[in-house]
């Protein structure tokens, strides 16, 4: 987000990592810039890698740029960097801590750290006020002034990339060093509004820095506090140590009391209604007799410039009755904050109330601020609290679409939620939604000299009586033990994120939340004690001994408020109170690299900024294991939370907290390992960022299996964390007790949510989002849109609603024998895991902890209120709203011909008919099929499924699975013109399947008639539907049960309530192209909507990805929430990212990459280069498409009886046509006949599976476009282990990536001259048994006469290819190509030939793209691009090729691509 500076044509940012090579560029002209650039000695800064290493691991880093100019050719010139500023925790040291640049040995560094610390420590205390908490260090500052910064550029070009720079920076007006200075310190200290003093360690002079007003030197009796032990600790103890008030660079504003004077200035701010009104106006607002009617009660408070004595802020005060305060307790969740009672320093909550009738708490009912000065607001609230000593609350009612950003006095309140809104009094009159409210406690800020926050070492001998606090203050009742716990289960705690986990795993037993601890179990007071019991000092874990660190494996740390001596310790005195526990474990390099593998850590943080990477010649005396161990990183030393409580009245110091644990562990990374029931760890969240899981490339399913033993059975560390997407959970049990769902599971680590935070995540500016957003329906369209809302690294949203009728559905994994419909594969069950997150939280007092949960309400929509904005419910819920989103998907009906049939049979009666719409008739159908089986013995009573699609066939797997006799189930498919299978012959083999297990196929039928006896369904008479019938062809069946899957339609509650409010709809909810409805503030997307007829006939939204969808609403969502960087696109939908071959892969782009002024990256584009030709004549030719484009691969994924599967994945089945691609086929055997002894069921104990099939049995069949020869589609129908997320990577990748058809012809050519496929040993590597293939092989042997497609897209050869890191740089990869000279050359001759022409022909196209790739300049920049792509992997992948050097190249900088 752009920062607020004071030198015009100059912006100030956050620094980024691209700035690394301009900054030290900058400080290369030291020597000819005298003023403004410091030498090297001076911050011990040398080179590029130090800035990205500083960028990176620093608090707060500003850069400021030139406003970039236009160049000849109209694109845009890069920004020219022109100053820099860096504020961190840390005084600088003398030698790196990753020991890149250290001379001495383990114990020197070491002792010069403490001294370090111990000067660090001693500065705070020499300045009155200054507390770790309220005080930063200066990192590096270079502020050259613009007159001699234009002189050395014009020798030089290493300020800026491009001339055009150079000269716009002439152009804009001049200002100084000091001037350059003092506006960095402005933009850093105007976003930091709790940080009032700045230390300095200088190395040498800087007589720029030292000439900025403000800046005064320490005493030298603080200057000379450190012992001189070694040379370096001598070379510390004479650094020049400076000091820099916040006063001085952002002058204090005078507040006062308001007077009756004040009256004519305010009006006039009110006229003019500007930003600067925060609260909106009371309805009897008379402020000339509030002003005058002030007492000790009522307060108005005035905030004016202290140079120009204008007024920038006014607040009107009240402190409330007793009984208001009740009042306020009751409307909003305040139970967190102990529902506003009296602030005690033991959490006990007892203080007695004011006995004259007044509350703690006072109400802000009024407050204008200009913004202009918003860096101040928080000054006020130290002066409201002063006002009324007696109070320990501030509120404010503000609205809930109060413009983004947020005013920054509000980063001192907290959000409360409202309890539960109803929109009638008790005399029935309407009442308003509330609007929302925030509080502000006293102790968020230190109010009385040397009271002030602390973070202390429990594990410190000097703090054994603060210890001992700890252990009183949190108690564990019963001497109740976590390792009681993990002996039971013989799985022992470990250390790392496993004994996180383990705390997790003993919550589940928890018998709740202890009085005045919410959100505490005990058990996890049990973990506690154990980690104190446990934290004693040990070598650290991994690499981090080399680098002369020695860290403890475990660690607690206390954070304590209150009065602390000035050279002791917090727990001497019993006036500091412990309001926070924190329990951390350090992370070992191989663990590290574990979460790496599982978890998209490297999207935020860079492992490699320190030492770079290594373009090194491959040393082939290392095996392919030893390989990536060379290369390994020892950057970015992390720890993982294994315990995190605060009081929700402290939240305000959490942030430093948990910086302050970051610095005292001398680590660079925390991490976070939560379940989907870590309630306690809401308090936490919400300051930590969300790591994106991996889509990890599959393995065999043996191999995995023999992974997640060893997995079990490690109790060291987490190094042997299991690279997986989907697993069905290894524990998995039957509650009644599961918020009615028939399954739950115990997740173990590997589907636990990533968290994470740095010091710069800590210091960087999060939004929070205040609308209120409900989203009606938990289809997969809303469930996609969810998480790529949660996916947002930068924006916390205070309400998300979820209203379903059955609460968030469970992943398909999470109930493998219940999944009557087809398993669309959009969301992996670890990003599954993240909706859920928060649902541990059931009681009131942890309701209102966490950001960035989903709040779900059960029940169906019945009413929407436009005018009032919420939702009703069947169940008299009430649920305001200020953007609402219907996706509530469309519900399988009974058709009108059956249901005519049932009413006229049967007079009204409805027993014998269902139709799969929701839970409720899936346990309808549950009851009957086991009433069915357990009927008298003889019974020949049917259950007939009525459907074409994959569904019914998913439904009808189901009853199998269950163990209803499939001799007793007939699958009626009405519609027989629009097959539901990709390809022919897998469908074919799949019904082969259905009919050898005994089930009757009936393909063109439609019932005709239904008999009851009474309200019984008895028998139904099936009755050909083609024009060509003859007598005979009617089947009359013995039948208790018809479940139709065949229609659906929305919810006949949604549809009255639209029809109430006049919302269009025509069958389906009309929206534009913005999904806008014709009422503001409601959206719908997903099968519930369709586009508006006006754009022409349109696909279905069943036809698309849900995650595309749900992606884009998401996008279009956050425009209309207020978040500036989703508003700068055009409307997102209106204007998609085109793609002419409609080519693209499963890695499509996320919301992640949007950061604050950063443009949406586009969707990954895919495709051969013929495309690209094709693509820029037809942009000619074109209208931009109004609509939004859903490329993503569609799939489906059915789980067939006997342990078959059918997965079906193509590009897009709106844009998918086989006859267009050249099928690759392969089948292990005759799929068609199926073997008797494969299909005998075999009903276990409990649940009456059948058993799989003992043999192999699997055929796959691989679509390759024949023009743009990329992969559009995969199938595969067999009883083994398909890697199915491995298949979905390979949508929109050229084969010639994996030379499947040079292979699949090789094979063909080898079985004709052979006459017969060989069976070597490894011709079973597709079977379940299979053996790992060496590294190395380039093809696999044939099987059964065929080149065998499964086997080969195993080989580990291939395995690099299938990785989300190379599907993000190959459509990188592919976008630079697209900007390449070669590239525009071959366009610009292809239109000016197409133009001459008329016509381009497919011949055309390809002596092109044949001319473009024979060109030897274009193939080094690709083959150099790729290369430096596999240079930079080594460390997470086999070595198993050679990689030639390529230092030259990336030293000359010639990588272009």
């Amino acid at each position: 987000m752009a920062l607020k500076g004071s030198l015009p044509g100059v912006q100030f940012r956050r620094s980024q990592s691209k700035d690394a090579v301009q900054l030290a560029g900058l400080l290369q002209l030291g020597d000819a810039v005298q003023d403004g650039i410091p030498t090297p000695a001076v911050f011990r800064i040398h080179s590029t890698s130090d800035f990205a290493t500083l960028i990176q691991t620093a608090y707060l880093c500003v850069t400021a740029v030139r406003d970039t100019a236009a160049t000849a050719n109209g694109a845009q010139a890069e920004e020219a960097v022109v100053g820099f500023i860096a504020l961190s925790d840390e005084v600088q040291g003398v030698s790196h801590r990753y020991g890149t640049a250290s001379n001495g040995d383990a114990d020197e560094k070491m002792l010069e750290m403490e001294q370090l610390m111990a000067l660090a420590e001693n500065m705070h205390g020499a300045v009155k006020g200054a507390t770790l908490e309220n005080s930063l260090w200066l990192r590096m500052l270079i502020a050259p002034p613009s007159d001699t910064l234009v002189e050395a550029s014009s020798a030089t070009t290493a300020i800026s990339a491009t001339d055009t720079s150079v000269v716009a920076a002439s152009q804009h007006k001049s200002f100084t060093s000091e001037e350059m200075a003092m506006s960095l310190l402005r933009a850093a200290l105007g976003t930091l509004s709790g940080i009032e003093h700045i230390f300095m360690s200088l190395g040498s002079d800087f007589p720029s820095l030292e000439s900025v007003a403000g800046i005064a030197p320490l005493s030298a009796k603080v200057a000379g506090v450190l012992p001189v032990a070694s040379s370096s600790a001598h070379h510390a103890s004479t650094r020049k140590l400076l000091h820099l008030s916040r006063a001085t660079v952002l002058p204090p504003l005078a507040i006062r009391q308001g007077r009756v004077e004040d009256y004519d200035d305010v009006v006039t701010l009110l006229i003019a209604d500007g930003p600067g009104v925060i609260t909106q106006l009371p309805q009897d607002f008379f402020l000339e007799e509030i002003l005058q009617d002030q007492d000790t009660h009522n307060k108005v408070v005035v905030a004016e410039n202290s140079v120009t004595h204008e007024v920038v802020g006014v607040a009107c005060l009240r402190q409330l009755t007793m009984e208001e305060q009740q009042h306020t307790a009751r409307l909003y969740n305040t139970d967190a904050l102990d529902r506003l009672k009296r602030v005690s320093a033991d959490a006990s909550g007892n203080d007695a109330q004011p006995d004259n009738g007044l509350s703690c708490t006072f109400s802000i009912f009024f407050l204008y601020f200009n913004r202009d000065f918003d860096h101040s607001a928080y000054r006020l609230l130290p002066y409201f609290f002063h006002e009324f000593p007696t109070c320990d609350y501030a509120t404010l009612q503000l609205s809930h679409t109060l413009p983004l950003p947020e005013p920054m006095i509000l980063e001192r309140f907290q959000y409360i939620p409202l309890r539960r809104y109803q929109p009638h009094n008790a005399r029935g009159e309407l009442v308003p939604v509330p609007d929302a409210l925030w509080v502000c406690p006293r102790v968020s800020m230190a109010m009385d000299h040397g009271v002030q926050a602390r973070v202390e070492l429990l594990t410190d001998p000097c703090n054994a009586m603060l210890r001992k606090k700890v252990l009183s203050q949190f108690p564990a009742p019963n001497n109740t033990s976590a390792s009681t716990f993990a002996s039971r289960n013989g799985r022992p705690a470990g250390s790392g994120a496993r004994a996180a986990l383990h705390h997790q795993e003993s919550r589940s037993g928890a018998s709740g939340a202890l009085p005045g601890f919410p959100g505490i179990s005990v058990e996890l007071l049990a973990a506690l004690q154990d980690d104190l019991d446990a934290s004693v000092p040990t070598a650290s874990q991994g690499g981090d001994s080399e680098s002369g660190v020695v860290t403890q494996n475990r660690s607690v740390f206390a954070l304590t408020w209150g009065e602390h001596s000035a050279g002791g310790t917090a727990g001497v005195l019993s006036s500091a109170a412990v309001v926070g526990v924190i329990s951390v474990q350090a992370l070992s390099v191989a663990e590290m690299y574990a979460l790496r593998a599982n978890y998209d850590l490297d999207r935020f943080l860079a492992f490699n900024a320190a030492q770079g990477f290594n373009y090194a010649a491959t040393d082939i005396s290392l095996s392919a294991e030893e390989g990536p161990l060379r290369y390994r990183s020892l950057e970015l030393p992390g720890i993982v939370v294994s315990f995190v409580y605060i009081r929700p009245v402290f939240r305000q110091h959490l942030k430093f907290f948990l910086r302050e644990v970051l610095r005292q562990t001398q680590t660079e990374v925390m991490l976070l390992l939560t379940s989907t029931s870590a309630e306690l760890y809401q308090t936490a969240v919400a300051s930590f960022t969300f790591a994106p899981p991996r889509r990890v490339v599959e393995v065999a399913a043996e191999r995995k299996r023999r992974d997640l033993n060893l997995f079990m059975s490690t109790a060291g560390n987490i190094a042997e964390l299991p690279e997986v997407n989907d697993v069905t959970p290894t524990v998995t049990q039957n509650t009644a007790a599961a918020a009615g769902k028939e399954e739950t599971t115990r997740t173990g680590l590997e589907l636990s949510s990533l968290f994470f935070t740095t010091r710069r995540f800590l210091g960087d500016e999060r939004v929070r989002v205040h609308p209120r957003v409900v989203i009606v329906g938990a289809s997969a369209t809303a469930l996609c849109m969810l998480y790529e809302l949660l996916s947002v690294p930068y924006l916390d949203y205070l309400s998300i609603t979820v209203v379903s009728t059955d609460g968030m559905p469970l992943h398909p994994n999470q109930r493998p024998m219940r999944q009557w419909q087809v398993d669309g594969m959009e969301l992996l069950e670890r990003e599954y895991m993240r909706l859920h997150l928060g649902e541990g939280m059931k009681q009131a007092s942890s309701l209102s902890f966490g950001a960035n949960t989903i709040r779900v309400v059960q029940g169906t929509l019945i009413d929407i209120d436009t005018t009032m904005k919420f939702v009703q419910l069947e169940n008299s819920v009430y649920e305001p709203y200020d953007q609402l989103l219907l996706a509530t998907g469309r519900q399988y009906i009974v058709p009108p011909s059956i249901r005519a049939l049932q009413q006229q049979e049967a007079h009204g009666a409805r027993g014998g008919i269902t139709a799969l719409s929701n839970e409720v008739s899936e346990a309808r159908l549950r009851q009957t099929l086991a009433e069915l089986s357990q009927s008298v013995s003889g019974s020949i009573a049917n259950i007939v499924v009525y459907g074409s699609g994959l569904d019914a066939i998913a439904t009808l797997s189901t009853m199998v699975s269950m163990g209803f006799p499939a001799q007793r189930l007939v699958l009626c498919r009405p519609n027989t013109e629009q097959t539901p299978f990709t390809d022919a012959t897998c469908g074919q083999a799949t019904m082969a399947l259905l009919r050898a297990l005994g089930v009757t196929v009936l393909d063109g039928y439609g019932v005709s008639r239904l008999e009851f006896d009474e309200e019984t369904l008895t028998s139904v008479l099936l009755a050909s539907l083609s024009y060509e019938r003859k007598a005979g062809d009617a089947v009359e069946l013995p039948c208790a049960l018809i479940v139709c899957l065949e229609e659906k339609e929305i919810d006949r509650s949604v549809l009255t309530a639209l029809a109430k409010r006049s919302i269009v709809f025509d069958g389906r909810v009309i929206v534009g192209s913005a999904y806008e409805t014709s009422r503001p503030d409601v959206l719908a997307a997903g099968p519930v909507a369709m586009f508006t007829r006006r754009y022409g006939a349109t696909e279905a939204f069943e036809a698309f990805n849900p995650r595309d969808v749900g992606r884009d609403v998401a996008r279009v969502l956050l425009a209309r929430l207020g978040v500036k960087e989703f508003q700068v696109l055009p409307a997102t939908a209106n204007h998609p990212q085109k793609d002419p071959a409609g080519h693209t892969s499963a890695d499509n782009s996320s919301l992640l990459s949007v950061m604050h002024n950063q443009m949406l990256d586009s969707s990954v584009v895919i495709g051969a280069p013929s495309s690209m030709l094709e693509g820029a004549t037809q942009e000619h030719s074109k209208r931009v498409p109004i609509l939004p484009s859903y490329t993503s691969p569609v799939s489906r994924r059915v789980r067939l009886p006997c342990g078959y599967q059918y997965v079906s994945t193509v590009r897009g089945s709106a844009a998918f046509e086989a006859k267009e691609c050249i099928p690759l086929q392969f089948s292990s055997t005759d799929m068609l006949s199926v073997p008797l002894d494969d299909v005998q069921p075999l009903r276990g104990s409990s649940a009456g599976r059948v058993a799989a099939a003992s043999s192999s049995r699997e055929m796959m069949t691989l679509y390759v476009h024949a023009r743009y020869r990329t992969i559009d589609g995969v199938v595969y129908f067999g009883n083994g282990t398909p890697e199915v997320h491995n298949y979905r990577s390979l949508i929109g990748m050229p084969e010639s990536l994996f030379h499947l058809q040079y292979r699949y012809s090789e094979a063909i050519s080898k079985r004709d001259s052979t006459g017969s496929g060989s069976s070597p040993s490894i011709a079973a590597l597709g079977g379940s048994g299979a053996t790992t293939t060496p590294a190395g092989v380039l093809t696999v042997p044939l099987r059964n006469q065929q080149f065998d497609l499964i086997s080969y897209l195993r080989l580990p050869t291939l395995k690099p290819l299938l990785t989300d890191r190379f599907a993000r740089f190959f459509s990188q990869l592919q976008r630079d190509v697209q900007t390449a000279e070669e590239v525009v050359a071959v366009r610009e001759r292809v239109l000016a030939a197409q133009q001459a022409a008329g016509t381009l022909t497919p011949d055309d196209a390809a002596s092109r793209v044949a001319e473009l790739t024979d060109a030897k300049a274009f193939r080094y920049k690709v083959q150099l691009a790729l290369l430096k792509y596999m240079h930079e992997s080594k460390d997470t992948r086999p070595q198993d090729m050679y990689l030639p050097s390529i230092e030259r190249q990336m030293a000359g900088k010639r990588v272009v691509v």
